[in-house]
């Protein structure tokens, strides 16, 4: 089956029902099933809403290309969806995108990832803020995970959050400088 087989409906349960040839012969059979994997390249400053279709969807996999620099990696979350929190899965890959297509995401892999589940229930947003130095090669990036496998959402058929990622520049000011600019996104600037 495909995508494309018009009697193959994406999201619907189907059952195998195998028959016996005759009663004296054994039979062997073996039923791969392939889900691609779905992966949501998050750009800079752009809201982006994800949407998990029942409960059986408990992942959403995506990635984030941070530019070479020095850089303050913000994301936020904002549930849609009243009791669904789903924690944030981040790993820092130096080479991503020569490795995305093979790429384990977190909590897979060796255990060299953060997880943020530090939700304010009250404005239903989690946060979430990492400083890369030095980054070199236009190859890093971020693979991230949001995943809810409660039994709590149980009663939750369809749950959304907005998603918002963003890099802003770290600079060393220099006394005596006079520094001009844009502020890129209204929200996310910060001078120490």
């Amino acid at each position: 089956m495909s995508p494309e087989d018009k009697n193959f409906v994406i999201g619907k349960m189907y059952y195998i029902i195998v028959n016996e040839l005759q009663a004296s012969q054994n039979a062997t059979h073996s039923i791969m099933l392939m889900q691609n994997r779905s992966i949501i390249r998050l750009a800079d400053g752009m809201p982006t809403q994800v949407r998990f279709q029942g409960v059986k969807d408990v992942s959403k996999l995506m990635l984030f290309t941070i530019p070479d620099g020095s850089y303050t990696f913000t994301v936020n979350v904002k549930t849609k969806t009243e009791g669904f929190y789903p924690r944030l899965y981040v790993k820092y890959y130096p080479d991503i995108e020569s490795k995305w297509r093979d790429l384990e995401f977190p909590p897979g892999g060796e255990p060299n990832y953060f997880i943020c589940k530090n939700w304010d229930y009250k404005m239903g947003v989690m946060n979430y803020e990492e400083r890369f130095d030095d980054i070199k090669g236009g190859k890093a990036g971020l693979a991230l995970n949001l995943l809810e496998s409660s039994t709590v959402r149980d009663n939750i058929d369809n749950a959304e959050v907005i998603i918002t990622v963003s890099a802003s520049p770290v600079l060393k000011m220099i006394e005596g400088q006079t520094y001009i600019g844009t502020l890129a996104h209204n929200s996310n600037y910060k001078i120490y």
